[in-house]
């Protein structure tokens, strides 16, 4: 019978090569793990949102052409489609 007793709290620790400090914000999907200092949350969730989009437009393009040098990263055709296309779902948000 194996019992574990907490050695310590609240101090920072290593956790799969990352150092975590008391306050950090865990995230985690499928794909991995985060870890992000409160002060960086604000901008964690800008960027990620923006990311989500990005990502919505090049994953439906893909499926639509198999462009894969044009779509994923987007080259600066893509990019121009995507900013076209990200105006757009703006205005329908509207």
């Amino acid at each position: 019978h194996f019992e574990m007793y907490p050695w310590d709290y609240n101090v920072p620790v290593a956790c799969g090569g990352a150092l975590v400090f008391p306050g950090d914000i865990i995230v985690g999907d499928d794909d991995g793990v985060v870890v992000v200092p409160p002060k960086l949350a604000d901008q964690v969730i800008e960027y990620c949102g923006t990311r989500e989009g990005r990502e919505t437009f090049e994953r439906q393009k893909l499926e639509e052409t198999g462009d894969i040098e044009k779509y994923y990263p987007l080259n600066a055709e893509g990019q121009k489609e995507y900013e076209i296309w990200l105006r757009a779902q703006e205005n329908d948000d509207s």
